[in-house]
This record gives C-alpha cells, structure tokens and sequence, in this order.
C-alpha cells in the first residue's frame, strides 16, 4: 500500500520524483550472473543447482533471482522506503528462498518510486552495481529502514542546504542527510563511485519505466504489489498471503 509517513518537505523531492517518473525506456539491461518447503519441490526441478545463486538484469528494469524458466514466476512492485515492503521481506526471505532454490519459483524485484525524496537516490543506489549485490543490498536496505528514515527525518532542516546545486549533488546529499552515504561506502560505492551512481541514465530511464508500466499495465495502487505469473494480485501484500497463491501454482 502507498504507505503514510513523516514528510520531508522540499522543492528538491518534487523535481527528482517528476524527472524520474517521466522517463521511460525500453532499452533492455546487461544480464550479470551471479530444506524446501511441502510442495515446493515438483517435477522438473534441477534439484542439484541452488537457484538463489542465478541472479539477472531483466529487460523490464528488475532483478530477477532464479530459474527464468520457472512454473512459477513472481514479481514484485515494491519501493525501497515503503515499510509494508520492509515487513514483508523480513518475513518472506527465508521461506521465499526456499522455493527459488528448487527451481520452480522465480523472483522479479522492480523498484518502484513511491515519492519520497530518499527512493530516488536510495533506488539508483542499491541498482547501480548490477544484479550479483541488488538482493543482498536490498536486504540491507529494508532491515535498517526505520534506522535511516528517522536519521533523515531528524535531518531534515539540512535538505535547504541541497537547493540549487547539480541533480548528482542533491541526490547525494539526500543520502548523507540519511546517514546512507556511510552505508553506501562500505558496500562498494564510496564517494566518487556512488555520485556517478546518481548520473546512471540508463538506471534513472529503467526507475520511469517501472512506474510507468506498474501503474499502467499492472494497475498499482500501492507497495508491495505482486504479479504472479502475469496476474496482478489483488489483496496480497504479505507472505502468508501471497505463499498459498504459490502453492496453488505449483
């Protein structure tokens, strides 16, 4: 669900959400590689390869962890500060695991902005090293959620010092304000690289496509949304709402 929280109030976060959002691009991204549950073992499994190891770029904008010829394919429609996605990663990630381990579930991330001023630069952040980190990022970046969120929601004062300096700068400053740019260093991106992060074209244009197409192909209303083998689920915004559809595919 388009979830509520504290606003950070600033002409900045309005601009970036609107360039973003009014991209959209259908250049496809370089791939990079990188105990089941009842009934999630079926026929044509490959049981001697562990699935969550196979992580893609795909040419929608997401990452996909899996087997991409899966019976079962999710996507999920989720943003990086919606805390009902936090909820639902922190309890989905183990049991999740255990069906794309098999071979017969794969699972699509698309980050989708919701219109805070920290989903742009987080966003372009956790994308910008390819596929093999995204998940673990992710992870990263949902457990110490209300962490960063209340960093920057403290900070906020500082967001008028950002005014009229270079979109790169503004997205950076975003992060230090939520204490992310400490976060971001230590896993890969230090300064220089993670500013070259904010100016990643093709990332920004992949950010407006996923807008694009979540609200006018698959009808979000909110985050997560899933799609469950084209289907756009409605009412399943947790795992023990989504895992019986799984089941009922397998």
């Amino acid at each position: 669900m388009f979830t509520a929280r504290r606003p950070m109030r600033s002409l900045i976060a309005a601009s970036l959400i609107m360039m973003i959002a009014a991209c959209d691009s259908s250049t496809p991204s370089d791939a990079v590689a990188g105990e089941a549950p009842a009934g999630a073992a079926k026929a044509g499994a490959v049981a001697s390869k562990d699935w969550t190891q196979a992580t893609v770029a795909t040419a929608d904008g997401g990452f996909l962890m899996g087997n991409p010829d899966a019976k079962v394919k999710i996507i999920e429609f989720a943003s990086v500060s919606c805390s009902h996605c936090a909820d639902f990663h922190a309890t989905s990630k183990v049991p999740l695991e255990n069906y794309i381990r098999t071979g017969n579930v794969s699972y699509e991330m698309r980050t989708f902005l919701l219109g805070g001023p920290l989903d742009p630069p987080v966003s372009l952040a956790v994308r910008c090293q390819g596929a093999a980190p995204f998940f673990r990022l992710t992870d990263d970046i949902f457990r110490t959620q209300k962490t960063w969120m209340q960093t920057a929601f403290d900070n906020q004062a500082k967001l008028a010092e950002l005014e009229g300096q270079p979109q790169a700068d503004q997205l950076v400053g975003l992060l230090r304000i939520a204490g992310l740019d400490s976060f971001f260093a230590a896993r890969g991106l230090p300064g220089a690289k993670l500013k070259q992060c904010m100016t990643d074209t093709k990332q920004i244009d992949f950010l407006g496509k996923i807008r694009n197409d979540g609200v006018n192909k698959h009808g979000l209303t909110g985050t997560p949304t899933f799609v469950l083998n084209g289907e756009t689920l409605e009412g399943v915004s947790s795992w023990p709402a989504l895992e019986p559809k799984i089941k009922a595919a397998l």
